[in-house]
């Protein structure tokens, strides 16, 4: 027995504990990969934005995962406002306020989003 052992007693309890937060944390940032790369995919596919997926290194540490997060959610707005600002230069500006008004009903937005499809995918029909 060690005197460690004899002096602090709950050491071998705090270390399991350690391990287990540990190990959740590790869980929660796969998690994060994982629905970054499902949001990259549907960007990449219905927006035509070309974001590489993400993919979390087992042997970097917490912080360099992080970081790969921060990288990939940096690009990620960057594209989404390129897009918002593209919708707002082609888009009425009545139509486009009513697109982004949180309090307009679920339903108009839909009606809204279709009147923006026709005329982004009127413009790229007449382009090609």
């Amino acid at each position: 027995m060690a005197l460690s052992d004899l002096l602090y007693p709950d050491i071998p309890k705090r270390k399991q504990e350690l391990i287990h937060l540990h190990q959740e944390l590790l869980d929660c940032m796969s998690t994060n990969f994982h629905a970054t790369n499902e949001l990259v995919g549907v960007l990449n596919e219905h927006l035509g934005c070309t974001i590489s997926p993400i993919e979390m290194r087992e042997s970097s540490t917490v912080r360099e995962n992080c970081e790969i997060i921060i990288q990939v959610m940096s690009e990620i707005q960057h594209q989404v406002q390129k897009i918002g600002s593209d919708m707002k230069e082609k888009l009425e500006p009545v139509l486009y306020q009513k697109l982004y008004d949180i309090k307009e009903p679920e339903l108009e937005k839909i009606a809204i989003a279709q009147r923006v499809f026709s005329i982004i995918f009127g413009e790229a029909t007449s382009t090609a």
